[in-house]
């Protein structure tokens, strides 16, 4: 299970960099194949689901904290053009302390995911619980080449 600790120490970062790495090496279909189960083992935590912006604002409304700070996915690469994530009560307060995301207001959230209407807004769970939303960015998302290899990562 992903956790506070994965995002805060950089471990998450570190994992995506090397699934991204696998799934770019190549163009075969991975369903059935130990790698492709392998990566969906370690991808299934997260529960990564599609939502929309009402969902996503439902989301921000009930949360205790949120904080703004930089996509898992721009940690990876540094040219990607999309930048924000939203972080929610607990993620959102240990990236706070790490330095690794400011606190922000809930309009503040929302005005962030709204910046990058072309891309899907996806939500990921951190210790079980929906606490990271972000535009995903179909070029460096690990999800989005997951699908494209024949495996199911986004829950709709």
């Amino acid at each position: 299970m992903a956790s506070l600790e994965d995002y805060v120490s950089g471990k998450a970062v570190a994992d995506a960099k090397k699934a991204l790495a696998i799934l770019q090496s190549g163009t075969e279909d991975l369903r059935g194949t130990p790698i492709g189960g392998k990566l969906t083992t370690a991808l299934a935590s997260f529960s990564p689901r599609l939502v929309d912006m009402a969902a996503a604002g439902e989301m921000i409304e009930k949360a205790h904290t949120v904080a703004v700070g930089v996509r898992m996915c721009k940690e990876i690469d540094p040219e990607s053009t999309h930048t924000e994530a939203v972080f929610l009560d607990d993620l959102a307060e240990a990236m706070i302390a790490a330095g690794k995301a400011n606190p922000a207001a809930k309009p503040d959230a929302m005005a962030a995911l709204r910046k990058y209407p072309e891309n899907r807004l996806v939500v990921s769970k951190i210790e079980g619980k929906y606490q990271e939303i972000c535009r995903s960015c179909r070029e460096t998302c690990v999800g989005w080449h997951m699908e494209r290899r024949g495996l199911k990562c986004f829950n709709r």
